[in-house]
């Protein structure tokens, strides 16, 4: 493992790193021009949601590219939302904010 003290010096750098005076391009990034980053808002939910209400609500689904993630049918929406209530979670829905987290905008065919 190499140490580099911060800032480290012009000698740390190869010639084609990004340069610190260029605006940077997230949309250049090899994993978000090959749309595998982020991870699509169905598929954290194999996360975040807990396992039960996965199991009651929701059905897995393999994709080719993505792999899996958490089919969740519109008609059990509701009763999924009431639930995790229940529970104590706050529960709102914010389109904007899960298209930012799905990568809307950042090369996405779904734009």
């Amino acid at each position: 493992m190499t140490h580099l003290w911060n800032p480290a010096g012009p000698d740390c750098y190869e010639p084609e790193d990004h340069a610190d005076d260029k605006p940077f391009d997230i949309t250049s990034v090899g994993a978000v021009e090959d749309m595998s980053w982020p991870e699509m808002v169905t598929t954290r939910a194999l996360t975040v949601l807990p396992q039960d209400l996965q199991d009651r609500y929701g059905e897995i689904v393999l994709t080719v590219h993505d792999g899996e993630y958490l089919k969740v049918p519109l008609d059990g929406e509701a009763d999924l939302v009431a639930e995790l209530r229940e529970r104590g979670y706050e529960v709102i829905r914010d389109d904007d904010r899960i298209n930012l987290l799905d990568g809307l905008g950042l090369g996405s065919l779904a734009k």
